[in-house]
């Protein structure tokens, strides 16, 4: 099969490869490597596909910021990482299986020499996720019995640019698996959050009175977040 030829487009300083393919809507992806694609249909105005671009550059922004924290982070033998408030050391067994988990007071990766901060890094949220997993159903619990709004089910997901996302309809929650890397005051003002878009899907002031209600301080809860 052949494959389509690419465009390097510079949308705001950054540069953007347009591609055109057999497809009926437009999709704009960002790659592992950090290259930034658009695909769209051919037929369609490159002068449309600019502007969709150009919609979407704040959520372009977001997710590099996110591939270059990654990076930061040190996954090295000894050196520290926080899941769910608590500290752990990290520790390197050599293996071909790569796996990871948290043993006592140490972080402990089963991987080969040398491996990719990629996998170090998706292992991580693995079991951050599977830590994440295990508490959550006790904030839920907590905050639909004090809010009266009920919670039909969440799940956990490394999400770009949302630190959680609420289906207002099925009332049901989903949050990133990020938060893990947070204090936990972080995660108790999270799950509130979201279980308050039930009540109120936008953030208006009926929103914020609804949070204040419950979590008085929680604005500069959400100031440590944000950092």
């Amino acid at each position: 099969m052949r494959m389509s030829k690419k465009e390097k487009v510079l949308v705001q300083g950054k540069e953007i490869f347009f591609v055109k393919r057999k497809m009926k809507s437009i999709k704009l992806s960002v790659k592992e490597s950090g290259e930034v694609v658009v695909s769209y249909p051919h037929g369609v105005p490159k002068k449309t596909v600019l502007g969709f671009v150009e919609s979407k550059m704040d959520w372009v922004e977001n997710v590099l910021s996110q591939k270059q924290n990654t990076c930061k982070k040190d996954f090295s033998q000894g050196a520290k990482v926080f899941v769910l408030g608590q500290e752990y050391t990290v520790r390197h067994i050599e293996s071909d299986k790569p796996k990871a988990k948290i043993e006592g007071d140490e972080f402990v990766f089963w991987v080969r020499q040398n491996e990719s901060q990629e996998n170090l890094n998706k292992l991580f949220l693995s079991v951050c996720k599977k830590e994440l997993k295990k508490i959550l159903p006790q904030y839920f619990e907590k905050w639909s019995c004090v809010t009266g709004l009920k919670v039909n089910g969440f799940s956990v997901r490394d999400m770009a640019t949302r630190w959680g996302s609420c289906n207002t309809k099925k009332q049901t929650i989903s949050i990133n698996v990020h938060i893990a890397e947070k204090p936990l005051v972080c995660l108790d003002y999270l799950v509130l959050h979201e279980i308050a878009h039930i009540k109120e899907p936008s953030h208006n002031q009926n929103f914020k009175n609804f949070l204040s209600k419950y979590m008085p301080n929680w604005k500069n809860i959400r100031k440590i977040l944000k950092k």
